[in-house]
């Protein structure tokens, strides 16, 4: 883009009479369907690309849009929208043809720009959740008006230095620095945006006059609410113009507390008054909470994702408990079905020990998973399991855990997978590993139901890319297995043989078939993603040995599964420290990060 700025200024124009733009954010440059009649070159600023009403990438600063139906006559493909207040240069057909007869260099740099686009695309470089887990721009506002804490800024600034060129912009040094420009004028905008391309992460300090609050959250990617604990404050005037400005997945919400504790509470009150698609716990006790904080700002959060498999999930124990030894912290806990409880339980901070007794409750010594019933419903009554899932998780709030944790749920309701990041933890766990046939769906108040996450999605790491980027951690308990001869479908009995097999268990030594959990698990598991051609440069897959002679829900025998798991761990650390010490350094950075409260 220089180059063909260069070439264009060359002749003595100014951007004006090159037909530049001064978009505000929210501002439609191209639409979807329209006829291609300019071709465009981003001066400044960022702009979201939508198809079909779905946001599909963004364009930044340097970049050329609209080149396709310019180029080929076609109508535009997609609609280009300004994410924050941008300029750009508009070239008419006309404009282009009489400026490339002039100016013999002017295509070959066009072509060369479009080069470097369509490379990028090969590389297949994914920007539709970059702006939510990577920002580049961030607006400090603290809610209900009052300044943010002094403290908190030092220290997110301070914490930021190691992982980005960070710089922090307050009103006092843009007027200093930008000779008092009007901050809604397009010359702001591209004081703005060259200040930007000076640092790694911007951040606008929202303290001032309305102006300036206003500019602060056109010009950023995300809104940062820093908020005290208690009951939610007033919306501030500059609060209210942010909301109406962004999407709920363009906030972020800070709760500072006085102390870290292993839960909070009210922080839904919070995300009501104020839709954020992220929220952190913060205490300025220690440095901890803010370093975290600062890993997901810069891009470099720590993520652990457990995978469904019934019994084998007693495999994730000993894994956990392996890395945990050897120095690694997680910044944020996910999974589905048993890895959803798993992923829940190291998120509270609960000790191998505690975790191991009690599943132990909850799968053995209470017979939850025995009690059968008439097979209307399902095979399984569940009222004894929902029972022992709400003792043990209790009647905790997702949102209100120290450290952000989500289950993956199969809706039936729109046919899809389901991130659950708010509401009761025990129904979050339970809907997650609703085995279908095996356990009742589960209803949430919505009405929607929800099956195993499995499903559609046993190990959810895409969930954990639309929360944050950075290294992640992936356990999978899948695995191919060997052909198993001893089964015999002509030995299946018929109603009498399986009443008499009730009667005497020890009728068959060897079962005919598999049993209905169990081919059920099978079966949710044969459609699985080859996870090993999706995986990103920072993602590390594990997967622990698992017995072929065990089933999925044989809980007597799981147990035995934690050592060797823990033994796994290690040895995969030690091949890892060998091969890949770039992966390993990246996951070490939640090392500095405290156990859950």
């Amino acid at each position: 883009m220089a180059r063909l700025l260069d070439i264009l200024l060359s002749t003595g124009m100014s951007l004006d009479d090159l037909g530049s733009l001064h978009i505000r954010r929210g501002e439609t440059l191209i639409t979807q369907g329209a006829e291609s009649h300019a071709v465009y070159f981003v001066l400044a600023g960022r702009f979201r690309v939508e198809r079909n009403g779905e946001t599909v990438g963004h364009i930044e600063a340097g970049s050329v849009v609209g080149e396709i139906g310019f180029f080929t006559g076609a109508t535009r493909t997609a609609s280009v929208i300004a994410y924050r207040d941008s300029l750009a240069l508009r070239l008419t057909r006309e404009a282009y043809e009489s400026h490339c007869a002039r100016l013999p260099d002017l295509r070959e740099a066009i072509i060369a720009e479009l080069a470097s686009r369509l490379a990028d695309r090969y590389r297949g470089a994914d920007t539709r959740t970059a702006s939510n887990t990577r920002p580049r721009t961030l607006c400090l506002m603290a809610a209900g008006g009052a300044p943010v804490p002094e403290r908190f800024t030092d220290m997110l600034m301070t914490a930021l230095a190691p992982l980005a060129d960070a710089r922090l912009i307050t009103l006092d040094i843009f007027r200093s620095s930008s000779g008092n420009l009007p901050p809604d004028s397009a010359a702001a905008t591209d004081w703005f945006s060259r200040t930007e391309r000076r640092a790694g992460l911007t951040l606008y300090l929202a303290e001032g006059g309305d102006d300036w609050q206003q500019a602060c959250v056109r010009q950023s990617d995300q809104v940062l609410l820093v908020a005290p604990p208690g009951a939610p404050l007033p919306l501030s005037p500059g609060e209210r113009f942010a909301l109406t400005q962004t999407s709920p997945d363009q906030r972020r919400l800070v709760l500072l507390h006085r102390r870290r504790r292993p839960l909070v509470a009210g922080t839904r009150d919070w995300l009501r008054s104020r839709p954020a698609s992220m929220h952190h716990h913060v205490t300025l006790r220690d440095t901890a909470d803010v370093a975290r904080l600062a890993r997901f700002l810069a891009g470099s959060a720590v993520g652990l994702v457990l995978s469904g498999g019934g019994a084998y999930g007693m495999a994730h124990v000993g894994v956990h408990t392996g890395l945990y030894r050897a120095g690694l912290r997680f910044d944020v806990y996910g999974g589905t079905s048993v890895g959803a409880a798993m992923a829940a339980a190291f998120a509270l901070g609960l000790a191998p020990h505690d975790v191991t007794r009690r599943t132990g409750d909850i799968f053995l010594r209470s017979g939850s998973l025995r009690r059968v019933t008439l097979p209307r419903y399902a095979l399984l009554d569940h009222r004894r399991f929902d029972a022992k899932l709400a003792e043990h998780f209790g009647s905790t709030d997702i949102a209100d855990m120290w450290l952000p944790f989500y289950a993956v749920t199969t809706d039936l309701t729109t046919n899809r997978s389901r991130t659950l990041r708010t509401g009761p933890l025990w129904e979050a766990i339970r809907a997650s590993s609703a085995l279908p046939g095996i356990l009742p769906p589960f209803i949430r108040g919505d009405g929607d139901l929800m099956v195993d996450g499995g499903l559609l999605d046993n190990l959810p790491y895409r969930a954990m890319r639309t929360i944050k980027a950075g290294p992640n951690v992936l356990v999978s308990l899948e695995r191919a297995r060997a052909p198993e001869a001893h089964y015999n479908y002509a030995r299946i009995p018929g109603r009498a043989g399986v009443l008499l097999g009730l009667l005497r268990p020890g009728l068959w030594r060897e079962p005919p078939a598999p049993g209905i959990a169990d081919t059920i698990m099978r079966s949710m598991l044969a459609g699985r993603t080859d996870h090993a051609r999706d995986l990103w440069p920072q993602d590390w897959l594990l997967t622990p040995p698992l017995p072929d002679e065990m089933s999925f829900m044989n809980w007597k025998a799981a147990f035995g599964l934690t050592g060797p798991a823990e033994d796994y761990a290690r040895m995969m650390l030690r091949d890892l420290t060998a091969h890949r010490p770039d992966l390993l350094e990246a996951l070490r950075l939640g090392a500095e990060s405290p156990s859950p409260p």
